[in-house]
């Protein structure tokens, strides 16, 4: 049936939008959480350096720690 009136394209235009937001928040499948972490400046810096030499996220680096010295 063709929709003639004049909030067509508004409502054409929002399903979209929406569309895309339940697209965005349905496909994740990330598990990760936030966590808050107290460094020193100096060990906040180290940790950052360390983590762009090896072209590593800061995320990234600690779970290769997690990985390596917690696994069970």
């Amino acid at each position: 049936m063709p929709r003639n009136n004049m909030f067509d394209e508004a409502v054409d235009k929002r399903e979209k939008e929406q569309s895309e937001i339940t697209e965005h928040v349905t496909k994740k499948t990330d598990r990760s959480m936030k966590m808050t972490l107290s460094l020193t400046p100096e060990d906040r810096i180290l940790v950052k350096t360390y983590a762009i030499r090896n072209n590593l996220t800061v995320s990234e680096l600690f779970h290769k720690w997690i990985s390596e010295f917690c696994a069970a």
